[in-house]
């Protein structure tokens, strides 16, 4: 931890050792004893102040070995000797790599037996003592590994007070996840239609819930009307991270106003960017729309199933101000850019569940604004650790691809 806070400590400094003056154009200002930091379109880097991005390590194919052909990733991270763990929920397993890339063991499996896994595993974390679990909403519990990859038992995952939508762990290795809870058809009409918002509760290593640590606005994307689904494009989400060091980002992505707290939960500051709100056009929504109906169409959707996909898509007003955040290396908060429709086109496919551009705008630890940085095409991050990203790229023929990302240290 001390180490963390060094390197956080440096990086909050580098840029003003890189002039005379310091360069930030912002301002702090003090709410109720929270610091509110206004930011300006312009960053503090100079034309060779950004750090260099180094991709160390690729493992993916389309015609390698099979254990590097992936179907659907939904989770990487790794363990305390460095071995990298994938979560293929399309394969309904968990392989293993050694900190070279090359493959060790498989764990899982399809079924519903001891430390088996359905196709709706929702992530991957490691605990203490390089324990690795894997939360399973289709079978409702969340599976435990030994670090040599046998079934180490599993506990109740209980939908009743919702669906966990999203799960991380806190430094002291304590799970903690987002639980969203729809209006479902059969719902008892005393209930409230639309929930208050969005619960991110901590739990113990038997699923009991120890705390809750706050509680995100709802998101409006995903609604349950009658007895479909509806998704509407482009409306408000709440987006949250946890740092090294304990403090929790939030906010919601319909506005660049980012919220950041204590690990005891206290609202200690706000970080915001100025950034033009675009309307979503008409002509945006019919080509997104496009590309959804021939994306399903080449899955073999028959023409009823696309109609009924139709309807059920709708679209927000405006886009997004930001796509996603991740707590990046040393404290800094990384936060990526939406894509439009015309970037959508480009790479010729939509996906609602990853609409983020391949620039991200970076802050350092006290929130300010450090400049714009281009990540490998399409990177989703699942695990930091020190200056390393582990996530996943696509390349241009829809391949996953897992990847090591070294970010280089500042000059100090």
């Amino acid at each position: 931890m001390n180490e963390r806070i060094a390197a956080i400590t440096a990086l909050t400094f580098v840029c003003a050792a890189c002039a005379d003056e310091p360069r930030w154009a912002g301002t702090v200002r003090d709410s109720a004893g929270i610091a509110i930091v206004e930011n300006t379109a312009e960053g503090m880097w100079g034309p060779n102040d950004a750090p260099e991005i180094t991709i160390e390590l690729d493992i993916g194919s389309a015609d390698g070995p099979p254990e590097t052909q992936f179907g659907m990733i939904t989770g990487v991270t790794a363990d305390s000797e460095g071995n990298i763990y994938v979560l293929d929920t399309q394969a309904s397993r968990i392989r293993v790599f050694d900190p070279s890339g090359n493959f060790l063991r498989e764990m899982g499996g399809a079924g519903t037996g001891p430390g088996e896994l359905s196709a709706a595993a929702a992530g991957i974390l490691r605990l203490a003592g390089d324990t690795i679990i894997v939360p399973d909403v289709m079978q409702q519990r969340v599976n435990r590994y030994a670090p040599d990859g046998t079934s180490a038992g599993s506990f109740p995952m209980l939908l009743a007070s919702g669906i966990p939508i999203r799960w991380d762990v806190t430094p002291d290795f304590t799970m903690v996840h987002q639980i969203r809870k729809f209006s479902m058809p059969g719902q008892n009409a005393a209930e409230p239609a639309q929930p208050e918002g969005d619960p991110v509760v901590s739990r113990a290593l038997d699923g009991t819930v120890l705390d809750t640590l706050f509680t995100l606005p709802p998101g409006q994307s995903f609604q349950m009307t009658g007895n479909s689904m509806q998704m509407k494009i482009f409306d408000p989400e709440p987006i949250w991270d946890l740092a090294p060091d304990g403090r929790m980002y939030s906010a919601m992505n319909d506005q660049f106003r980012i919220e950041v707290r204590a690990p005891s939960g206290q609202l200690e500051r706000i970080i915001t960017l100025p950034r033009e709100r675009r309307p979503v056009s008409e002509s945006d929504k019919q080509a997104i729309l496009d590309m959804v109906r021939e994306a399903a169409a080449a899955q073999g959707a028959p023409p009823a199933a696309l109609d009924a996909l139709r309807q059920m898509i709708q679209f927000g007003e405006f886009y997004p101000a930001f796509a996603t955040f991740t707590a990046g290396p040393a404290g800094e908060l990384w936060v990526q850019r939406i894509r439009s429709a015309e970037s959508f086109a480009e790479l010729g496919e939509f996906s609602p569940t990853d609409p983020g551009a391949d620039e991200w705008d970076i802050f350092d630890a006290p929130g300010r604004h450090l400049g714009a940085l281009p990540l490998p095409s399409r990177l989703t991050p699942f695990h930091v650790e020190g200056r390393t990203i582990y996530g996943v790229t696509k390349d241009e023929l829809d391949v996953q691809h897992v990847v090591r990302i070294r970010v280089a240290e500042p000059d100090v």
